[in-house]
């Protein structure tokens, strides 16, 4: 291939990110080492060039080799597993990964030596170019192969224009993943928090920030009247207890939230274990945050505003 790599890359990085997103890895830091992944095989090429002068495919050397990459990432994902998913054995998980797929990408009509050191099956490849013109990238362009490469660009375009949305995709502020946060409601006679609730400008516009920007889930919405009854919930959060998406019909509600925000109190809080990550994907959202992360005693703090009206402050607990 020789665009189709690094696209390739960001297509895989960005649709992964959102599933290790409680690993304490930031997006910049995860797609950098999945674009690293996804041209590390190449890395060859100076050797090619420069020590072999190309006496050699470059893909006969040992950074080609399928093996190389496969135990590669059965190394990283056992380490990210024995770490109990530490950000640093995500990276590992993320580049080695995107290096297998470069790989699997050469295969399409690229010779790869699969048997390589081990089994002497000559290489592999799906289709072949032949060499019809000069220069040499010229047949490369001109084959049915190419067509793929664009649709790999293509894909990161696209991958890239949305990733506001798919890095927030679910919880994006959500409370943590983690299994002892997600207990069943209490049994017995005693009072249990069922509902919070925040006043929004708008119910519909509420509706769709609190869930495509947030990524909380919708869990009522019934007409009463000209208003609904609107609730949403953290999909990563303690299990039973929604948010009310409260409409102002009653005329003091707007002055006491006028009030609050242009006091700068936030309205309500949410939870995050990973406050960068988390405000990067508030910033890819296009969400308007007020200042940068501060820690404060035993938490760090960075406020945002949900366009509904209210300041919202996001919280790392332990700093």
């Amino acid at each position: 291939m020789i665009i189709g790599h690094l696209p390739a890359g960001c297509i895989v990085s960005v649709w992964l990110f959102p599933r290790l997103r409680h690993c304490g890895v930031g997006f910049k830091a995860f797609l950098l080492a999945g674009l690293l992944g996804a041209v590390a095989p190449d890395i060859d090429m100076l050797y090619f060039h420069w020590v072999d002068h190309r006496q050699h495919h470059h893909h006969t050397y040992a950074t080609h080799f399928p093996i190389v990459w496969a135990a590669l990432c059965a190394i990283s994902i056992a380490w990210w597993l024995a770490s109990k998913r530490t950000g640093r054995a995500t990276l590992a998980v993320v580049f080695s990964l995107n290096g297998f797929i470069h790989i699997l990408l050469d295969s399409v009509v690229g010779d790869v030596w699969w048997g390589a050191p081990f089994f002497d099956t000559g290489p592999f490849a799906l289709a072949s170019v032949p060499a019809r013109f000069s220069p040499w990238w010229l047949n490369f362009m001109l084959h049915w192969s190419f067509g793929l490469e664009l649709a790999l660009v293509a894909g990161a375009v696209v991958a890239w224009r949305l990733k506001g949305r798919l890095l927030l995709g679910r919880g994006g502020t959500a409370l943590p993943a983690h299994p002892e946060t997600r207990r069943a409601p209490l049994k017995g006679t005693s009072m249990q928090i069922k509902f919070s609730s925040v006043m929004v400008q708008d119910q519909a516009h509420a509706l769709r920030f609190y869930t495509e920007v947030l990524g909380f889930e919708k869990v009522s919405d019934i007409p009463m009247g000209e208003h609904r009854w609107l609730t949403v919930r953290s999909p990563d959060g303690i299990e039973g207890v929604e948010l009310v998406l409260e409409p102002m019909a009653f005329a003091p509600a707007r002055t006491y939230q006028q009030a609050l925000f242009d006091a700068g109190i936030p309205a309500l809080a949410f939870i995050t274990q990973d406050i960068t990550a988390e405000v990067q994907r508030l910033q890819a959202g296009g969400v308007r945050l007020r200042g940068e992360p501060v820690r404060m005693g035993p938490v760090t703090v960075v406020m945002f505003e949900d366009t509904c009206g209210n300041l919202v402050n996001l919280v790392q607990p332990g700093g």
